[in-house]
């Protein structure tokens, strides 16, 4: 009996920022799903740095979006949105350092 490969078919994110003070509670809510197509086999588990890679971005895609909605809402200002923005673009790309780290370790192992 022969196993099936394990395949990544989807990938969905979910990104919720809250701020629950009362008489002005607000939640921001975006959710990002990518699905492979029927015609495509699946991702195999060998590629799955590929996949963290590109999650990644579709998390921060899903991030900036509500940010961009709390700014355009009024709950932030440009200058707060310009420091927040870059503040996680760097912590992004230090997440992107390690797991590039990471997964260059493993193949050395």
């Amino acid at each position: 009996m022969s196993k099936l490969p394990l395949l990544i078919n989807a990938v969905t994110i979910s990104v919720s920022f809250s701020d629950k003070e009362y008489g002005k509670g607000q939640e921001f809510f975006q959710n990002i799903s990518a699905k492979i197509p029927a015609d495509y086999t699946g991702i195999p588990l060998e590629r799955l740095d590929d996949v963290c890679d590109h999650s990644l971005d579709m998390f921060f895609a899903a991030w900036k979006s509500i940010l961009t909605d709390r700014f355009i809402a009024g709950n932030i200002k440009g200058e707060e949105y310009k420091t927040i923005l870059a503040a996680a673009t760097a912590r992004i790309e230090k997440v992107r350092g390690y797991l590039r780290k990471h997964e260059s370790d493993q193949s050395h192992s």
